[in-house]
């Protein structure tokens, strides 16, 4: 099994958590900003982990236009994050 795209992915969430701080924080401070820019127009405020499903239906869509690795990359990436982000929230 080939597991190169799920290696690729560990090593850029943490290097990306170097520079940005962990994913759950991350996330929680991009839908803070998210929630007080929309929040008018949500029935509900959006968690940390909702922001990793918008980023990898974004990765989706741009693969749909031009496949590459490097789209697969960043899915498991933000599923990894996602999990980062947990308990999840709305269980």
């Amino acid at each position: 099994m080939k597991l190169e795209v799920l290696e690729t992915a560990v090593e850029a969430v943490k290097e990306r958590g170097e520079y940005y701080g962990p994913p759950g924080e991350h996330f929680a401070r991009t839908v803070g900003a998210i929630n007080a820019i929309l929040g008018h127009k949500l029935k509900v405020p959006l968690t940390a982990s909702d922001w990793g499903v918008m980023m990898i239906c974004d990765k989706l869509a741009r693969n749909q236009h031009r496949p590459k690795v490097d789209n697969l990359v960043d899915v498991a990436g933000y599923a990894g994050c996602m999990n980062a982000c947990g308990p999840w929230e709305r269980q």
